[in-house]
């Protein structure tokens, strides 16, 4: 297994270099085709016999005013454009504030730009940084903030053709026992062979994956956007035994990241003298999960994951359980192959109308479109948007909480209203802003989560 190349200059870098490149050639073929233009002129001209008259040579004057016009036109909005691009790049890279305000102030530099426009600049950026050397087959990666080599690392499935132009799905899978990755990723390159799936398994280094290996497997999935071009859209998180444990906890705290999920012989407590809490379950109202257990494990009882679907049953939540008859810790290679073709068909919806949230760590303080700020011990808020307009939200222990607003979201030439239990806390109309899609950018580092504004909410917990 070799290692992964080096990504070479960070991707701020590597996307002023290609831009430099795209405007130079670019300029170049607006000019050579005024030169032909010309040429074609005189060439017909001549072969016409045409006697060149005042008024002709007026005219051609003209035409080259027009012309060398647009052509300054051209050059004045390119490099717009490229330094636009430049200082956009150079915040995605650095995340400082110096350059987010530089970029900002080039934004509004041109407020003529559309905001579909300035998306678009900052949607290139972000595509533009992906490496264009990777090749097929798999590989070990160092984690750029990882503690280190004997645990800041995973190992990699890239599929082959695959395509740096192309948005490519993910398994991100979690191994089980002291969580080799390294070991565990080649039964999912026999699984995937024949798929388009990038497969990222990262090393936990003998920790449990809800302590704090859950952080390396996290890093791992930056990691693979930054490098890899992948539909973020189809990212899913899976594992065996502990890693099934890893990936219920990954489920449950980071939905707003993955079309779906996979446990087999896992299970959603963190201890085995634990009971399953209904609470814990219900951030997976927009994230199903599909999870296989044998009838006799001993290691980790089957008894948790069939109270888990008699909960997700009772919520009416997305899921498939299916339990062995008979089988123990481990379960047939088939059953692997039925959860992989499940998960083939899932795609996440980044900005489902109706979002559920519990929070009971320090991080993460966002799900979906929700943001919380300041709050209390178990925290919970659910939001319900309707009409494009209406936004709906009932919140415990929460005191302060923003909302980034998009028009898959909203309809922004509507009055928007927003209620939390049941009182008015804002009404009015709202803006999509370049400057807020600059930030959500960098905060969220995915294309499909970009948004057009944000919306602080200030209230009394209850």
């Amino acid at each position: 297994m070799r290692d992964c190349p080096d990504n070479g200059m960070p991707a701020g870098s590597r996307f002023l270099l290609s831009s430099q490149k795209a405007a130079t050639f670019g300029l170049r073929g607006i000019l050579h085709s005024i030169r032909q233009h010309h040429r074609a002129k005189v060439q017909s001209s001549l072969g016409a016999n045409v006697m060149t008259s005042g008024w002709n040579r007026s005219r051609m004057a003209m035409t080259g005013v027009v012309l060398l016009s647009l052509v300054l036109r051209v050059c004045e909005s390119a490099q717009a454009s490229e330094a636009l691009e430049r200082v956009v790049a150079e915040y995605l890279a650095s995340g400082k504030m110096a350059d987010y305000e530089r970029a900002v102030a080039e934004l509004r530099r041109h407020p003529e730009r559309p905001f579909s426009g300035c998306v678009a600049v900052v949607k290139r950026v972000m595509l533009a940084s992906i490496s264009k050397t990777t090749s097929p087959g798999a590989a070990v990666c160092v984690l750029p903030s990882g503690p280190g080599p004997s645990l800041g690392r995973y190992a990699v499935r890239i599929p082959t053709g695959y395509d740096p132009g192309k948005k490519h799905p993910l398994i991100l899978a979690l191994a089980g026992g002291p969580g080799d990755g390294e070991k565990y990723l080649p039964s999912w390159e026999r699984l995937t062979a024949n798929t388009d799936f990038i497969v990222a398994c990262p090393v936990a280094g003998g920790t449990m994956w809800w302590k704090t290996a859950y952080l390396i497997a996290l890093e791992t999935l930056a990691d693979c956007k930054r490098r890899y071009n992948v539909d973020t859209n189809r990212v899913c998180v899976t594992g065996v035994s502990n890693g099934g444990m890893g990936a219920w906890f990954m489920a449950v705290n980071f939905p707003d990241l993955f079309a779906a999920a996979g446990s087999i012989a896992g299970a959603p407590v963190t201890r085995t003298d634990q009971s399953v809490d209904p609470g814990y379950l219900v951030n997976l109202l927009n994230l199903p999960i599909y999870f296989v257990h044998g009838e006799n494990d001993t290691t980790i009882p089957a008894k948790y994951d069939r109270r888990a679907s008699e909960i997700l049953k009772e919520a009416g939540y997305d899921f498939v359980y299916e339990e062995v008859h008979g089988g123990g810790h481990g379960v047939p290679a088939a059953y692997t192959q039925k959860l992989l073709d499940w998960l083939v068909k899932r795609t996440r919806n980044p900005n489902p109308q109706r979002v559920k949230f519990r929070k009971r760590m320090a991080e993460p303080r966002t799900c979906y479109w929700l943001h919380l700020g300041k709050t209390r011990r178990d925290s919970f808020v659910e939001a319900q948007i309707s009409n494009q307009s209406e936004i709906a939200i009932r919140a415990t222990n929460v005191q302060q909480m923003t909302l980034y607003l998009s028009d898959a979201l909203v309809d922004f030439d509507k009055e928007i209203s927003v209620r939390v239990n049941d009182r008015v806390a804002f009404t009015g109309r709202r803006k999509p802003r370049p400057e807020v899609a600059l930030k959500t950018a960098k905060l969220f580092e995915d294309t499909e989560r970009i948004y057009g504004d944000e919306l602080a909410v200030s209230l009394q917990a209850e």
